[in-house]
């Protein structure tokens, strides 16, 4: 798959982003998503890591949960569209997207940690 810019003068593959996302290197992946997530970036503490979530526009909130492996990007085109007239919440889990990404040993990777994160 291959995500256009916004104007289209630049071309990104997923493998891209994904590789960046691995090696944690987040001013990186600003660069690599370029327009195609253009979402102010909100964190909060969740125990000792950040825990990152979009938060756009107003109105009834539609929170968007990602599976895993995910994470907010998954959702770009529909917060760009439901933010409209909706608010739009969408986290990134623990060990995704712009969140910590801790080691095992820091974090518990479970349904259940996930559950009580959100």
């Amino acid at each position: 798959m291959v995500i256009m810019s916004a104007n289209n003068a630049v071309e990104k593959t997923t493998d891209n982003i994904v590789n960046t996302l691995k090696n944690h290197d987040m001013a990186q992946l600003e660069k690599v998503l370029g327009d195609s997530f253009p979402f102010k970036r909100h964190f909060l503490k969740q125990g000792d890591h950040q825990y990152h979530y979009v938060n756009e526009g107003q109105g009834s909130p539609v929170v968007m949960i990602h599976g895993n492996p995910s994470w907010s990007y998954y959702y770009r085109n529909l917060v760009s569209k439901l933010s409209q007239n909706h608010q739009c919440i969408v986290p990134d889990h623990i060990g995704c997207g712009f969140s910590d990404k801790p080691s095992d040993d820091e974090y518990d990777y479970t349904l259940a940690k996930r559950i009580d994160d959100l």
